[in-house]
């Protein structure tokens, strides 16, 4: 990949870190319900105090979830470590409706059952998709996206 972003000498994401309430279930909940492989499992290396561990979770072509223990239930103050939250991850899949039907046996909420979706860019080309959206265990939209 190095050479698509001058600016950055290379491209793409590398990781999104997420946050969690209880670390065990949101591991069990992207291995076993969405198949991500675990990489790393250690302590935080540079915050020990703040953050206890972390662990990236390869979703299958490289790029990362970065799971934290630490999560918070509620963010009414301004908290750094819990500053920003993101809408969804989705998440590149060619079985979107295999997945959704293992994420229901699991017990998973479905937001949006599989569905087919057409999107036109700015330039009038279109991209046919089909997507759905389940619930992680920390209320995280997580989407399926197949093109």
């Amino acid at each position: 990949m190095a050479g698509l972003n001058e600016a950055l000498g290379g491209g793409g994401i590398h990781h999104v870190g997420l946050r969690v309430m209880n670390f065990e279930t949101s591991i069990k909940f992207y291995t076993e319900v969405l198949g991500l492989k675990i990489l790393i499992d250690c302590p935080h290396p540079w915050e020990p105090d703040i953050v206890d561990h972390i662990c990236f979770l390869d979703t299958g072509d490289g790029n990362c979830i970065e799971i934290f223990t630490g999560g918070k239930q509620d963010s009414v103050e301004f908290d750094q470590y819990r500053a920003g939250t993101y809408f969804h991850l989705a998440l590149r899949s060619n079985k979107v409706d295999a997945v959704v039907e293992r994420a229901r046996k699991a017990g998973t909420t479905i937001l949006v059952e599989p569905l087919d979706v057409r999107l036109v860019a700015y330039n009038g080309d279109v991209k046919l998709a089909r997507v759905a959206f389940i619930l992680g265990p920390d209320g995280e939209q997580v989407e399926l996206f197949q093109e």
